[in-house]
């Protein structure tokens, strides 16, 4: 392991992957290290929502090389590793608690969730869904949950009822949008997604603003419902929220 590399690599998506594969494709012969707060070498977001989510995807099938890849290719991996800082000028990254140089660096770390502030919040059964941990722990609850809520009405809550639907979890989708999906593609397209949904037995409760979340006694209690501004209750054992990125 060494504490200089040609390449610094900043991220554990498709983007980090497919620049290694570009240098090494393209007849660079430097050191290149790959950094990723991940438990996993690069993969593949999109199944986390979907065949991941439903289980006709294992885990090695997300990832975007093989594990073998980059051991056969020099290139060197490290998950768990969380770049603290970049000096830009005395080129050098803060790994951990080491300092790594390195001649050019890329960073591609994408996008975060975006996280509800609402009352009730921190009660366990909320999850959000960015990555594998993210997705193996709602696979974990799904089992003893009998209704699902999923807030918001853009990609991950409509494809998170989709998948959940398919896997035999009654959903219902809560989200201020009056059509799933319209504020990206139009009211024609919404219309589609909507009928889609709801004729796969999925319950759509639009033009809701969440103001909190419900359980049965303490603060602290697993959550119960979903609760609207305008009165609305939607009782669910399970949340899973969708309402962007940052």
């Amino acid at each position: 392991m060494s504490d200089s590399y040609d390449i610094l690599l900043v991220g554990g998506g498709i983007a980090c992957a497919s620049a290694a594969a570009e240098l090494r494709e393209r007849g660079f012969e430097g050191s290149i290290l790959l950094a990723t707060r991940e438990l996993d070498a690069p993969y593949h977001r999109p199944p986390i929502t979907k065949g991941y989510l439903q289980g006709r995807e294992d885990r090695e099938s997300t990832l975007v090389h093989p594990a073998q890849w980059y051991a056969e290719h020099d290139v060197e991996v490290r998950t768990r590793a969380a770049v603290m800082d970049i000096d830009t000028e005395a080129r050098t990254a803060k790994i951990g608690r080491e300092i790594v140089a390195f001649e050019q660096a890329l960073v591609a770390t994408g996008a975060g969730v975006r996280r509800l502030q609402a009352d009730g919040g921190q009660r366990d059964g909320i999850h959000y869904l960015r990555a594998l941990p993210n997705a193996d722990k709602l696979c974990g609850a799904l089992d003893g949950a009998k209704r699902v809520a999923v807030v918001g009405g853009s990609y991950i809550a409509t494809e998170v009822a989709a998948s959940l639907t398919l896997v035999g979890k009654p959903c219902t989708v809560v989200m201020q949008e009056t059509l799933p999906m319209e504020r990206h593609f139009g009211p024609v397209a919404g219309q589609f997604v909507h009928d889609l949904l709801t004729s796969h037995g999925v319950e759509i409760v639009a033009g809701a603003d969440v103001s909190g979340f419900d359980g049965e006694g303490e603060d602290d209690a697993p959550v119960g419902a979903v609760l609207c501004a305008d009165g609305r209750r939607v009782e669910t054992d399970l949340v899973v929220i969708g309402v962007g990125a940052t």
